[in-house]
């Protein structure tokens, strides 16, 4: 079963918060990311601390898929997130 079903699959939340801290020029999520998903099949301990293989962190639970444009975020100011992970005001 382990063979078929990866530990780890990319989630909205995970790349939400990796794409927030490329942002702010941190990229270390986003190479942690890489990294994991590399090879998802095998716990790893870097991805068991960050979380990864267990259920959504509060905020991530509200992260909803907002049509083709982005997500909706209710944390944001105006609430509307784009797909490139920025506001974007022309949705408001």
């Amino acid at each position: 079963m382990k063979s078929v079903n990866p530990r780890y699959v990319l989630r909205n939340w995970m790349a939400e918060s990796a794409t927030r801290k490329a942002e702010t020029n941190d990229f270390s999520e986003v190479v942690l990311l890489h990294d994991v998903l590399g090879n998802p099949f095998i716990a790893q301990d870097s991805a068991e601390e960050t979380g990864y293989a267990a259920r959504p962190p509060l905020w991530g639970r509200r992260l909803k898929k907002y049509g083709e444009l982005g997500y909706f975020h209710p944390l944001l100011p105006q609430g509307r997130l784009s797909i490139r992970g920025s506001v974007s005001e022309s949705l408001c």
